[in-house]
């Protein structure tokens, strides 16, 4: 071999490398987990304060339906010979107590990919799902060990269920 393919061979295997190493850095994303729990300690309240907000509601149902289309809930006014008139907005009862103000709804955007584990431990975490998460969907023993409200809503006593499929 001459040097001059050697060169080529070193050169193109440096290029490998570094597009591995940009690959992971950059789509690979790693998050650390933080262990530590939110407590009333923490807290940095007046004396013979509570350190805890007032609770506004007594009970609260927050129910979460994973890829449910947000235009299927909301209200809309449109024409029968519309071709969108079959699904928007045809969950009725919904609107009505949005209308009542018994009722709210929103969306939630998670930067893809994600599975429902992911967004599920987004929205009750706070934190953001990475690519690397996507493998705790298919673990049996994926437990979420970061502070939650529904690990707050425990601790305070408060029933907390949770009903779903086997990623629940």
């Amino acid at each position: 071999m001459g040097s001059s393919t050697v060169l080529r061979i070193v050169l193109v295997s440096a290029n490998i490398l570094l597009a591995l190493f940009i690959f992971q850095n950059g789509f690979l994303l790693k998050r650390q987990e933080i262990s530590s729990k939110s407590s009333c300690a923490d807290a940095h309240a007046q004396p013979g304060q509570p350190c805890w907000m007032e609770q506004q509601y007594k009970r609260v149902i927050l129910i979460l339906v994973d890829a449910l289309r947000y235009d299927f809930l909301i209200p809309q006014k449109l024409e029968k010979e519309s071709l969108e008139w079959f699904y928007k907005g045809q969950m009725k009862e919904v609107g009505k107590m949005i209308a009542n103000g018994k009722a709210s709804i929103g969306t939630l955007l998670a930067d893809p990919p994600t599975t429902t584990l992911q967004r599920l431990k987004a929205l009750t975490t706070g934190t953001l799902p990475t690519f690397i998460d996507a493998g705790d969907n298919f673990s049996p023993d994926a437990a979420v060990n970061e502070d939650s409200f529904i690990y707050q809503a425990a601790q305070l006593g408060k029933n907390v269920n949770l009903l779903g499929d086997d990623t629940w």
